[in-house]
Protein backbone atom coordinates (compact mmCIF):
# COMPACT_ATOMS: atom_id res chain seq x y z
CA UNK A 1 0.00 0.00 0.00
CA UNK A 2 2.91 2.50 0.97
CA UNK A 3 4.52 1.20 -1.86
CA UNK A 4 1.52 2.13 -3.88
CA UNK A 5 1.53 5.55 -2.44
CA UNK A 6 4.53 6.25 -3.86
CA UNK A 7 4.08 5.55 -7.20
CA UNK A 8 1.07 7.61 -7.49
CA UNK A 9 2.69 10.75 -5.64
CA UNK A 10 6.22 10.24 -8.34
CA UNK A 11 3.61 10.07 -11.29
CA UNK A 12 2.29 13.60 -10.23
CA UNK A 13 5.38 15.31 -9.91
CA UNK A 14 8.06 12.96 -11.66
CA UNK A 15 10.21 12.94 -8.26
CA UNK A 16 8.79 13.83 -4.85
CA UNK A 17 9.16 16.48 -2.60
CA UNK A 18 10.77 16.66 0.67
CA UNK A 19 7.74 17.05 2.77
CA UNK A 20 5.83 13.69 0.14
CA UNK A 21 8.96 12.05 1.19
CA UNK A 22 8.78 12.89 5.08
CA UNK A 23 5.44 11.65 5.12
CA UNK A 24 6.03 8.65 3.83
CA UNK A 25 8.81 7.98 5.97
CA UNK A 26 6.42 8.81 8.67
CA UNK A 27 3.79 5.97 7.60
CA UNK A 28 6.19 3.48 6.84
CA UNK A 29 8.36 4.34 10.82
CA UNK A 30 4.72 4.61 12.31
CA UNK A 31 3.37 1.41 10.74
CA UNK A 32 6.92 -0.76 11.42
CA UNK A 33 6.82 0.64 14.77
CA UNK A 34 3.17 -0.58 15.61
CA UNK A 35 4.26 -4.21 14.09
CA UNK A 36 7.12 -4.40 15.69
CA UNK A 37 5.79 -3.26 19.19
CA UNK A 38 3.20 -5.01 18.86
CA UNK A 39 4.70 -8.20 18.50
CA UNK A 40 7.26 -7.18 21.48
CA UNK A 41 4.08 -6.46 23.41
CA UNK A 42 2.64 -9.83 23.13
CA UNK A 43 6.23 -11.32 24.13
CA UNK A 44 7.41 -9.37 26.40
CA UNK A 45 4.82 -6.86 28.42
CA UNK A 46 3.52 -3.94 28.12
CA UNK A 47 6.99 -1.78 28.48
CA UNK A 48 8.12 -3.75 24.84
CA UNK A 49 5.50 -1.86 23.26
CA UNK A 50 6.73 1.58 24.98
CA UNK A 51 10.25 0.47 23.91
CA UNK A 52 9.29 0.06 20.45
CA UNK A 53 7.14 3.31 20.16
CA UNK A 54 10.45 5.26 21.59
CA UNK A 55 12.37 3.44 19.22
CA UNK A 56 10.48 4.11 16.19
CA UNK A 57 10.82 7.64 17.12
CA UNK A 58 14.36 7.81 17.73
CA UNK A 59 14.36 6.14 13.95
CA UNK A 60 11.93 8.54 12.48
CA UNK A 61 13.87 11.48 14.06
CA UNK A 62 17.25 9.93 12.70
CA UNK A 63 15.53 9.54 9.00
CA UNK A 64 14.31 12.79 9.04
CA UNK A 65 17.19 14.33 9.50
CA UNK A 66 19.15 12.59 6.58
CA UNK A 67 16.53 13.08 4.28
CA UNK A 68 16.80 16.43 5.12
CA UNK A 69 20.62 16.77 4.59
CA UNK A 70 20.87 14.37 1.91
CA UNK A 71 18.14 16.38 -0.23
CA UNK A 72 20.58 19.20 0.18
CA UNK A 73 22.21 18.38 -3.45
CA UNK A 74 24.23 21.10 -4.95
CA UNK A 75 25.48 20.68 -9.04
CA UNK A 76 28.61 19.71 -7.73
CA UNK A 77 29.16 16.22 -7.77
CA UNK A 78 31.60 16.49 -4.48
CA UNK A 79 29.23 18.62 -2.38
CA UNK A 80 26.37 16.43 -3.32
CA UNK A 81 28.50 13.51 -2.10
CA UNK A 82 29.24 15.15 0.54
CA UNK A 83 25.69 16.03 1.98
CA UNK A 84 25.18 11.92 0.72
CA UNK A 85 27.90 10.77 3.84
CA UNK A 86 26.72 13.34 6.00
CA UNK A 87 23.05 11.77 6.01
CA UNK A 88 24.92 8.51 6.19
CA UNK A 89 26.81 9.31 9.74
CA UNK A 90 23.63 11.19 11.16
CA UNK A 91 21.68 8.20 10.11
CA UNK A 92 23.98 6.03 12.20
CA UNK A 93 25.11 8.19 14.80
CA UNK A 94 21.26 9.68 16.09
CA UNK A 95 19.71 5.93 16.84
CA UNK A 96 23.37 4.71 18.45
CA UNK A 97 23.85 7.65 20.69
CA UNK A 98 20.58 7.95 22.29
CA UNK A 99 19.82 4.58 22.70
CA UNK A 100 23.75 4.01 24.70
CA UNK A 101 21.79 7.30 26.65
CA UNK A 102 18.62 6.04 27.45
CA UNK A 103 19.99 2.55 28.13
CA UNK A 104 22.04 3.90 30.76
CA UNK A 105 19.45 6.15 32.42
CA UNK A 106 16.26 3.87 31.93
CA UNK A 107 16.51 0.60 33.33
CA UNK A 108 13.26 -0.69 32.35
CA UNK A 109 14.30 -1.00 28.52
CA UNK A 110 17.08 -3.67 28.62
CA UNK A 111 13.66 -5.96 30.31
CA UNK A 112 11.88 -4.56 27.34
CA UNK A 113 14.09 -5.68 24.49
CA UNK A 114 14.55 -2.37 23.31
CA UNK A 115 17.72 -2.85 21.53
CA UNK A 116 16.16 -5.63 19.07
CA UNK A 117 13.55 -3.30 18.20
CA UNK A 118 15.62 -0.93 17.37
CA UNK A 119 17.63 -2.52 15.19
CA UNK A 120 14.80 -4.09 13.50
CA UNK A 121 13.17 -0.13 12.89
CA UNK A 122 16.84 0.74 12.18
CA UNK A 123 17.26 -1.32 9.10
CA UNK A 124 13.58 -0.37 7.86
CA UNK A 125 14.49 3.14 8.37
CA UNK A 126 17.70 2.76 6.60
CA UNK A 127 16.03 1.16 3.66
CA UNK A 128 13.24 3.30 3.24
CA UNK A 129 15.09 6.77 3.92
CA UNK A 130 17.84 5.68 1.51
CA UNK A 131 14.86 4.81 -1.19
CA UNK A 132 13.79 7.79 -0.54
CA UNK A 133 17.01 10.12 -0.70
CA UNK A 134 17.22 8.32 -4.44
CA UNK A 135 13.77 9.47 -5.61
CA UNK A 136 13.25 12.88 -3.42
CA UNK A 137 13.96 16.12 -5.37
CA UNK A 138 17.09 18.42 -4.36
CA UNK A 139 16.22 21.24 -2.16
CA UNK A 140 18.51 23.48 -3.74
CA UNK A 141 18.06 23.76 -7.59
CA UNK A 142 20.12 22.56 -9.89
CA UNK A 143 21.86 24.93 -12.32
CA UNK A 144 21.88 24.33 -15.63
CA UNK A 145 25.26 23.21 -17.80
CA UNK A 146 25.93 26.09 -19.71
CA UNK A 147 28.89 25.90 -22.38
CA UNK A 148 32.29 26.46 -21.04
CA UNK A 149 34.13 29.32 -22.31
CA UNK A 150 37.73 29.61 -21.57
Amino acid sequence: MLLQLAHLLERQSGTLSFVRGLAILTAVMGVAGGIVGGVAFQLYGPSAGVAGAIAAGICLLAGGIALAIATRRTPHQASGANFILLAMMVRLVIPLMVALVLLKRIDWLQEAAFIGQLVILYLIMLTTETWLSLHVAPIAPALEKGPRHG
